[in-house]
């Protein structure tokens, strides 16, 4: 089993920014620092003193070392949180982190549940540590030791500022070991925590796991019904209007589907990566559907070959390169050139190479490209 990174129909990295930002902390930085969706917070050297789903509470330290304590601001509008107070990144946090980028993540391990376990550490440092343990035993393929660990985190922090984002991981997890039953109690769970904490950000992600869930039983309108409810909101809207395009392209609504996509395309520059790419992802099939494989592959190719290698393991670059490879088997046998069918083939197959180095292959694209190619080479699918 791989890391629960999203497939289509999946969210995009369920690694918050806040993780990634953990990550490339330096150990001897001197300050926390929040990154914000609006606003910035107030104070340059600041030490996160608390952090929950409500709230990231912390205190300012002027330049004459006046203390300014009790500042806080609202969890959802936290982008991202670098730790580098000393207080909050002590040499085995720093360590752990790490080992991670040295991709040993049983070592790292070791470290963070010295943090854990250790009673000298801060509650900030300690909560952190528990996600990045969850982050590891991803990194490790062991879905038993990930659940493990999120009911942790759970159990030691109750309203954690990672709380959603763990139902999230629970989903994944259930997705990709194909457990359909394990994936509807984990979207259950996140709907009752939704109600009971009568929170609107935890409201749009159960909302936008279960138009994942249902995209999964292929149930695409009812998918679609609700991705069109979210995609303007500010919490899940880029996800939403990923979502819409994928059910629009697996409904076959071409007429619906190309002015969204070509709407994106347009404003290449106004438009976020993913967006651009699930835009190109969603023209191609619009053409492919419609006999100009060459068109198609084209619009494939750019995310496979220009977007898809500057964002890393989206699931927009992971459908990019599998339709390339599709389309790719296709167009060789509209040639007429036996030098052009050969090189077209070869593309497709250098395409599935790339397919199954980056994403394995257990990759949804994977079968259905190989099986593209077969045909192409005279076989059947």
């Amino acid at each position: 089993m791989r890391s629960p990174r999203p497939v289509e129909g999946g969210r995009a990295g369920f690694l918050t920014a806040a993780f990634l930002a953990c990550s490339a902390s330096s150990a001897i930085a001197q300050s926390d620092s929040i990154d914000l969706r609006v606003g910035k917070p107030a104070g340059d050297q600041i030490e996160i003193t608390s952090m929950t789903y409500l709230l990231v509470r912390y205190e300012v330290t002027l330049d004459d070392g006046t203390i300014i304590p009790n500042q806080q601001v609202d969890a959802p509008n936290v982008r991202g949180i670098t730790l580098g107070h000393r207080n909050n990144r002590p040499f085995e946090l720093s360590n752990g982190d790490t080992r991670m980028n040295q991709r040993d993540y049983s070592a790292a391990v070791q470290q963070f549940e010295k943090v854990v376990k250790g009673e000298r550490f801060s509650r900030v440092a300690k909560e952190y540590a528990q996600r990045q343990i969850i982050e590891c035993h991803l990194r490790l393929n062991k879905p038993d030791d990930v659940l493990k660990s999120i009911q942790a985190l759970r159990d030691s922090f109750p309203e954690s500022f990672y709380l959603v984002e763990t139902y999230d991981i629970q989903y994944d997890v259930a997705r990709l070991k194909g457990d359909e039953p394990a994936m509807a109690a984990a979207v259950e769970a996140l709907s009752r925590e939704a109600q009971r904490l009568n929170r609107p950000e935890m409201q749009v992600s159960a909302g936008m796991k279960k138009a994942e869930l249902s995209e999964f039983r292929k149930q695409y309108a009812e998918a679609l019904a609700i991705y069109e409810k979210h995609q303007s909101d500010a919490l899940g809207g880029e996800e939403a209007q990923l979502g819409r395009m994928r059910c629009l392209s697996e409904l076959g609504r071409d007429r619906d589907l190309f002015p969204v996509a070509e709407g994106f395309i347009r404003e290449e520059k106004k438009t976020s990566p993913r967006l651009l790419m699930g835009a190109y992802n969603a023209r191609g099939d619009v053409s492919f559907r419609n006999g100009r494989t060459k068109e198609a592959l084209l619009d494939y190719l750019r995310v496979a070959l220009h977007w898809g290698p500057r964002t890393g393991g989206t699931p927009e670059y992971e459908a990019g390169i599998g339709k390339a490879a599709i389309a790719s088997a296709k167009f060789s046998g509209e040639q007429e050139e036996p030098a052009l069918k050969e090189t077209y083939l070869g593309r497709a197959a250098e395409l599935i190479r790339e397919l199954r180095l980056r994403f394995g292959a257990d990759s949804r694209w994977h079968v259905e490209a190989e099986n593209f190619l077969q045909e192409a080479r005279g076989g059947k699918r």
